[in-house]
C-alpha cells in the first residue's frame, strides 16, 4: 500500500512538472509570436503614448526687451501673465476632478459649469482591446481655458492651492504682455506688436524679442527617455535717442495746433543739429498703442465720428493712415527750411562766399514768371546772414541761378533729399 502510494506520488508530481514545462514553452512561443508579428504595432504604440499621450513639449517664451529714451526713462516694457492649461485626457477621470474644477472656479473667476462643460466625456469602443473607454469631447491632451488670462498675483495664489491640496493636471503658460507707458507718446515712433509690428518695434523685432526655449521628451543613449530643457534667451532692451520731456513738449505742440488750424495732419521733430540726433517725433492724429484699434483714444474728434459708421477694412485702411509715421512716410515741399541747404551749396560749390549781399526789391522775374518775396515791400540791402534771417526769397533765387542746375541738383542728392 506504501510503495502504491510512492508511486502515485511521483506521477503526480511528473504530470505538475511536464504541465509547467508545457506552460513555459507556450508562454514563451506565444511570446516570441507576439513579439515577431506585432513586435512593430506595439512598439510604436508605447512612443505615440511617450510623444503624445504623456509628452512634455512646451515652447519657453522669452522676455521682450524694453524700449527706453535717451535718460533710460521706460517707454515701452513688458509684464508677465499667465494662460491656465488643463490636461483634459487625465482630468476626465480625476479623482479629484470635483475639487480642482471648484478651486479653479473661485480663483480665476470662471463659473464651475463652464469648466465643467469642458470636461465632458464621451463613450468609445478601444480597437486594440475591445474595451469600453471616456474620452474627451474636447480630445485634446492640453486645453488653454479661452478668455482666461492671470496676473503674477493670481498665478501665485493658484499655483499655492495646488499644491497644497496636491491638486495635478493644472499647467500655466507664461505670456509677455506689452505695455506703453505713456499711451500715444511717440506712438507712430515706438509702434506696437501687431502682426509684423509697427515702428521701432518691427524694425529692432529681432533684438528685442530674443529667442524661445523648449522643454521635451527625448530618447538617451541606453534607449531611456529624457526631460530636455533648452532655456530661452531674453531679449535685449534698446535706448532710443528720444527725450520723454522734449517728446511730451513736441506732442503737447502739435496737438495744440491742431485744434486750432485743423489740419489733416501736423508733426513736430526736434534734433539736435550737431549729431542728427532726433530727440523727438510727434505726430497728429495719433492713438493709445496699448489699444490701436479703439477709436476712442483717438485724438481727432472729426476722424473719430466719420469712421464708426466704416465697413472693418475700410476702417483698417484709415487706422494705416494714422499708425503710420507722417513725418517719415509722407512727402511734402521743404519750402523755408531748403533755404540754408541752398546757401551751404553755393558756398561749397564756390558760387558764392561768404561777403555776398543782395538787394531786394520784393520780387523776382524768372522765365517771364513774377515771384513775390515774402515780403513785398522788400527787404532792401541784406548781407548774406541777414538773407537766411529775413529768409528772402528773390536773393534765394539769385543764389539758385549762380550755381546752375546741374549742381543744385547733385547737392540735393549730397544732403540725403529723395532717399
Amino acid at each position: 500500500m506504501l510503495k502504491t502510494n510512492k508511486k502515485l506520488m511521483r506521477n503526480k508530481m511528473a504530470f505538475l512538472g511536464f504541465t509547467f514545462i508545457g506552460i513555459l514553452a507556450f508562454l514563451s512561443f506565444r511570446i516570441g509570436y507576439i513579439k515577431y508579428v506585432f513586435g512593430d504595432k506595439y512598439e510604436r504604440s508605447s512612443i505615440y503614448q511617450l510623444y503624445y499621450k504623456d509628452s512634455i513639449n512646451q515652447t519657453l517664451k522669452p522676455v521682450i526687451g524694453d524700449i527706453l529714451d535717451r535718460n533710460k526713462q521706460t517707454l515701452a516694457t513688458s509684464v508677465l501673465e499667465y494662460k491656465v492649461v488643463l490636461d483634459i485626457r487625465k482630468i476626465v477621470s480625476y479623482n479629484k476632478k470635483e475639487d480642482l474644477v471648484r478651486n479653479l472656479s473661485q480663483n480665476i473667476d470662471i463659473d464651475e459649469k463652464l469648466l465643467y462643460s469642458y470636461l465632458e466625456t464621451e463613450e468609445i469602443v478601444n480597437k486594440e482591446t475591445g474595451d469600453i473607454e471616456l474620452k474627451p469631447k474636447k480630445d485634446t491632451n492640453w486645453y488653454i481655458l479661452p478668455n482666461v488670462t492671470i496676473d503674477r498675483d493670481q498665478y501665485k495664489t493658484l499655483e499655492g492651492i495646488i499644491s497644497e491640496k496636491n491638486l495635478e493636471h493644472v499647467y500655466f503658460d507664461k505670456q509677455n504682455k506689452r505695455v506703453y507707458l505713456y499711451d500715444n507718446l511717440a506712438a507712430s515712433v515706438i509702434g506696437f506688436k501687431r502682426g509684423d509690428g509697427w515702428g521701432l518695434e518691427n524694425i529692432y523685432a529681432k533684438e528685442l524679442e530674443g529667442t524661445p526655449g523648449r522643454i521635451f521628451k527625448a530618447y538617451g543613449s541606453s534607449d531611456n527617455v529624457n526631460v530636455i530643457n533648452v532655456p530661452a534667451v531674453d531679449g535685449s532692451s534698446i535706448i532710443t535717442t528720444l527725450d520723454l520731456v522734449l517728446q511730451q513738449f513736441a506732442e503737447e505742440q502739435v496737438t495744440n495746433a491742431a485744434k486750432e488750424l485743423n489740419p489733416i495732419n501736423a508733426s513736430a521733430i526736434i534734433m539736435n543739429p550737431t549729431t542728427g540726433e532726433v530727440l523727438s517725433m510727434a505726430s497728429y492724429p495719433s492713438v493709445n498703442i496699448n489699444d490701436p484699434s479703439d477709436l476712442e483714444y483717438l485724438n481727432n474728434d472729426t476722424y473719430k465720428n466719420d469712421w464708426k459708421n466704416l465697413d472693418e477694412d475700410e476702417l483698417t485702411l484709415k487706422l494705416y493712415s494714422v499708425w503710420r509715421n507722417f513725418n517719415i512716410s509722407d512727402e511734402f515741399e521743404p519750402g523755408s527750411i531748403y533755404k540754408p541747404i541752398t546757401v551751404a551749396a553755393a558756398l561749397e560749390s564756390g558760387a558764392i562766399d561768404k561777403n555776398y549781399t543782395w538787394t531786394c526789391n520784393g520780387y523776382s522775374i524768372i522765365s517771364g514768371v513774377r515771384i513775390s518775396c515774402n515780403n513785398s515791400r522788400g527787404h532792401g540791402y541784406q548781407t548774406l546772414e541777414e538773407v537766411l534771417a529775413n529768409s528772402c526769397n528773390t536773393a534765394l533765387m539769385d543764389i539758385a541761378q549762380k550755381m546752375g542746375g546741374d549742381i543744385f541738383y547733385d547737392f540735393q542728392g549730397e544732403f540725403g533729399f529723395g532717399q
